[in-house]
């Protein structure tokens, strides 16, 4: 896969893995709870609930942008025979941005 193969396919497979881990998560609350999960904006379902599930659908969401990402960088740096240049490849830690 070369580089910019990777640059544009990241973004793609991070909204899809999302996708389906959110579909994925809305089947097991409701198999857990016996109800859909609660709409943020809707008025009617309780605060508590409603800010639980945004949360943790942005947890997840990040999650698998965050993998996603450190996986292109590193597609990306085996392409071109070099890390970005704000990018640290560690092979233990896997890719990460450098401060600076």
């Amino acid at each position: 896969m070369s580089a910019r193969s990777a640059q544009v396919i990241a973004p793609i497979a991070a909204f899809a893995l999302t996708y389906g881990a959110r579909k994925v998560l809305e089947k097991a609350y409701q198999g857990r709870t016996g109800h859909v999960p609660p709409d943020p904006g809707d008025l009617r379902s309780p605060i508590l609930p409603a800010i639980g599930w945004a949360v943790s659908m942005a947890v997840v969401s990040t999650v698998i942008e965050s993998v996603i990402t450190r996986r292109a960088a590193v597609v990306q740096a085996q392409a071109v025979g070099a890390a970005p240049a704000d990018v640290e490849i560690d092979s233990a830690a896997g890719p990460a941005l450098t401060h600076g």
